[in-house]
């Protein structure tokens, strides 16, 4: 964009967002997104024409979230994380596919990853109304929290020089945090800790124990000589 004006190009540009399964943080997320967008374009970058500020983005369902144990439930997950997406704001929108957190996705899965959207906009039509949640206590006070949290951030690559100089001397990387770990075949046993990925285990081993107590899970047919069968 060297040599040209904020409002020759800005009208075009478009962010790409991650949507994960913290359904009220994620619309946050956004929302705060939208107003400090809309200042840096005008008041930091110079922008002056309306259609700089708009803050146009896709968002993407987190497959971090998915898990391999009990791979349906991660239709109600993406489905929650869509909704997210919707009601901060998105322009398009990919969904993932409920197995792939095993393989690559199929063409089952594909298809029912594909139909949520046209559910939710088509018959839920939550695509009716522009920022639903506004007004709301809860949503506000996430924003405006989550507002300050990543101004604070700017000012603090801000006075390391900017993103260049800041990502050279390592301090994107450890604002972000550790890199992720190497991928290792089955997940791990439960571990109840505190993180996002431990309470999601800890969620499936409670889901299980449920199902099972209840007897959801079903059980094997008995074989063909059994005399429990009856027949």
């Amino acid at each position: 964009a060297a040599g040209l004006e904020p409002d020759q190009f800005l009208p075009r540009l478009t962010f790409f967002f991650d949507i994960s399964i913290s359904f009220f943080e994620e619309i946050a997320k956004v929302r705060a997104g939208r107003r400090i967008w809309a200042r840096i374009a005008r008041d930091r970058l110079g922008a002056k024409d309306p259609r700089s500020w708009r803050f146009k983005f896709h968002g993407q369902t987190s497959g971090a979230d998915l898990t391999s144990q009990q791979p349906l439930n991660n239709i109600a997950r993406v489905t929650a994380q869509a909704i997210a997406g919707i009601f901060g704001g998105l322009q398009s929108m990919h969904t993932d596919s409920y197995d792939e957190a095993i393989a690559s996705p199929s063409e089952g899965p594909a298809r029912i990853a594909l139909a949520t959207q046209n559910i939710l906009r088509e018959e839920a039509h939550l695509c009716d109304v522009i920022d639903p949640l506004a007004g709301s206590w809860y949503v506000e006070t996430l924003t405006n929290q989550m507002e300050e949290q990543v101004l604070e951030v700017i000012e603090t690559i801000d006075k390391a020089g900017g993103m260049y100089a800041a990502a050279e001397a390592g301090l994107v990387q450890r604002l972000i945090g550790p890199g992720p770990k190497p991928k290792r075949g089955p997940e791990p046993e439960i571990d109840l800790g505190s993180g996002p990925r431990e309470r999601l285990a800890a969620n499936i081993a409670k889901v299980h124990q449920r199902l099972a107590a209840a007897g959801a899970l079903g059980s094997p047919p008995p074989p063909a000589d059994d005399p429990q069968d009856g027949s």
